[in-house]
């Protein structure tokens, strides 16, 4: 049998809970709810306290073995950007300076 967890989002639509109340409610900003409800990757406490918050809201415990949470593991605090991305932002950087000299140059015309 395929049992497949809903999301948060799913959850918090179903029952017609605002962002904003269950941000508010569990004392994290929205985009922490936001991140939570598309699986993007949000600290134990956070998904802990919006979990909280969530049962608080629906007078029932919902827990993480029933809603859809993409929890950070503790090693996983500090992950090193990927090559290509970290060789992008040094371009934008280098492009940056470059700009920001010929611009200084302008300026001082």
């Amino acid at each position: 049998m395929y049992w497949h967890k809903p999301t948060l989002q799913k959850l918090r639509r179903h029952h017609k809970i605002p962002v904003r109340a269950l941000a508010l409610l569990a004392g994290v900003p929205q985009r922490v709810v936001y991140l939570a409800e598309i699986g993007a990757v949000v600290s134990r406490d956070e998904a802990a306290r919006i979990l909280h918050a969530i049962s608080h809201l629906l007078g029932r415990p919902v827990t993480f073995h029933e809603v859809y949470i993409n929890v950070r593991w503790a090693d996983q605090e500090t992950q090193p950007l990927p090559i290509a991305r970290l060789r992008r932002m040094e371009r934008w950087k280098q492009a940056a300076r470059v700009q920001g000299a010929g611009e200084h140059d302008e300026q001082t015309a």
